[in-house]
Order: structure tokens, then sequence, then C-alpha cells
């Protein structure tokens, strides 16, 4: 008898309670009607022996198996990615692949043809594709991507018009020019702090998630216009970090004040537009208290009264410009 390498065999013997096979291979089974799969091809000699209370009766015969699949047709996996910042982008270059199974090396994983993945942080990743032809034939790909820090942009408003409407919450829509919400634009963040003071340093608003600003409303009521001073707290996925304070607990931390760390809250148009006339300051290497080096920004600004000196935040860095137009100022990193 000849068979493939898997092979059933079919009990017919009668008045049985106990089973015991030899497959001719050192294997066996107990089973009235076991399924076998031989590792090799070859003849084994088969045996069953049976039971019954009154007696034993054996049975033995030659059985011929040999492996009749199709040999796998060599499949080829690879792939290509490009990635801005930490989103990353897969597109498959296998050949003849019906199934696809992505392992990015940072535990994640994706089974379709071109995957998009997030890293959550910077670094080098081993990226695995494994591949199933349509024989059922297996290609694996393994390839290190690099992923790079993203570039950080931070803008921050210099004027708002609140809804007179009433207030949102503070939720705004980031594609939209109404301009009714004062909130930092950038990404990549990871621990965000937005406050707002008033002109006697009195805290009226904060927020810890990034998708609140603030609306200008304070307990239900729309504020009135003038300046109000803010205070910013980021960090980056990159690890970099931007903490812009005036006030500690109602207190001035520069009695100075920070003329680049205010917003102009304007209820009309016309005031708005006034506002947002534009403004150059250039970023300059200065002593910082005692013996720290630091970053100071110098320089005036149209519209305000006499300029004023701002501690950004302590460090080494070379000379920077930051640039004012219409109503946002840009910080570089």
């Amino acid at each position: 008898l000849t068979f493939d390498l898997t092979v059933v065999f079919s009990d017919q013997s009668t008045d049985v309670v106990s089973w015991a096979w030899d497959f001719g291979d050192g294997n066996t089974s107990t089973s009235q009607n076991p399924v076998y799969t031989y590792a090799a091809d070859g003849t084994y000699n088969v045996c069953l022996v049976t039971t019954n209370p009154c007696s034993t009766d054996s049975i033995c015969m030659l059985v011929t198996v040999f492996d009749n699949t199709v040999p796998c047709t060599p499949t080829v996996a690879s792939f290509t990615s490009a990635s801005v910042g930490l989103d990353a982008v897969f597109n498959d270059g296998s050949s003849d692949a019906t199934s696809w199974s992505w392992d990015f090396g940072d535990g994640g994983t994706d089974a379709v043809m071109n995957p998009t993945h997030t890293f959550m942080n910077i670094g080098t990743y081993q990226v695995t594709l494994t591949i199933i032809s349509q024989d059922g034939c297996e290609g694996q790909y393994v390839k290190d991507i690099r992923i790079d820090a993203p570039d950080i942009d931070l803008l921050i408003p210099n004027a708002f018009t609140p809804n007179p409407n009433g207030s949102s919450g503070g939720y705004y829509d980031p594609t939209s020019f109404d301009n009714d919400v004062f909130y930092p634009i950038t990404s990549w963040v990871t621990e965000y702090l937005l406050q707002m003071y008033n002109r006697w340093g009195e805290l009226i608003f904060e927020s810890t998630n990034h998708a609140i600003g603030w609306d200008g409303y304070y307990r239900g009521k729309l504020c009135q216009q003038g300046t109000y001073i803010w205070q910013i707290k980021l960090k980056w996925t990159t690890g970099e970090e931007f903490f812009h304070r005036r006030y500690k607990k109602g207190k001035r931390v520069d009695k100075r004040g920070r003329q680049d760390a205010q917003v102009f809250l304007c209820p009309g148009r016309e005031c708005n537009d006034k506002a947002r006339s534009g403004a150059v300051r250039r970023r300059k290497l200065s002593r910082g208290i005692g013996s720290s080096t630091g970053l100071r920004l110098k320089g005036s600004t149209e519209g305000l009264k006499a300029p004023e000196d701002a501690w950004v935040r302590l460090g080494v860095y070379a000379p920077l410009l930051r640039v004012s137009t219409r109503a946002w100022t840009r910080f570089f990193f």
C-alpha cells in the first residue's frame, strides 16, 4: 500500500476492546483509527494488536509513504520605507505575496500590504516582514531603519479674538482660521501646560490638554479687552523642553515682566487687525544669573513699551532669530 506522508489507519476488527498500533518507525498509538504522519519517505512494517477479554490477535502489513507536496518556488521578501518624524510608511516590494506579517521592532505589528506605523521614540529599529506566497511558501526580510527626531516648530499667537457668542470650552479646530482660541501651535507633544494670568498676576485659566486652549472666558464671562500673560511648559518626543514663566503661585518671577509672554485679547476685528503688526527679535548669547550661561531674548516690539529681556531656559545656544509675522511668534529649536 502506498500513501502520502500522512496516513489514516482504519481498524476492521470485531469484538475488540483495545488496540495497539506499531507504525514501524518506533512510534505507537492506542487509538482505534489513528492518523499518523511519517517524517520521511520509505516502506514501513505496520502492525496492529487487538485484544478482548477472551483473546488477542495481530496483523502486519507493509506501508509505503512518500512526500508528494509541491516544492516551494523561492519567494523573495523585501520592502522600502520612508519616515517623517516618528511616522513611517512601509511599501512591500515582495514577489508573489498573498499575506503579510510585519514586526516593527518596537512591539508593534501589522498584517496589511503597505502599513504606516508611528514609533514612540527616536532610534534604530529592526523591522521584519514575513510573507506567504500563493503556493504556501514563506519568505522573510529583515532591515534596520532609523527614526530621527521630528522637526520641532512652536508658534504662539500675539493676539486673538474670542467668540462673543459664548465659551467653547477651549476646544479648537487647528485647521480653522477663526483665531478665537489662544493656544500654542506645535506637535509631537508629550507634556503640556498652559496657564493664563491677568495683569494682576491672578491665574484665570489652566490646561494640561493640548487640545484645549483659552477661549477668552473666565468663570463663564468674556474677559475684557487687554493684555494677558501666558506661561507655557512643553515637552516633545525628542526630549526637548520649553518653559516660559512669569509667575509662581501668584508672585512674579521676573519683576521686569516679559513682553514676549503676552497675548492681546481683542473683542473686535479692527482691534485684532491692529494687533497683528509684525515684529522681529534677535536671540543672542548672554550671561545668566550667577555663573549660569543662558539664552536671552533681546530687542523691541512694535506697539509695546520699552523692550524687556526675557529668559527662556538654561543652556548654551548659537545665535538664532525669532520672527513674529501677523499674529504669531515662532520659536526655533
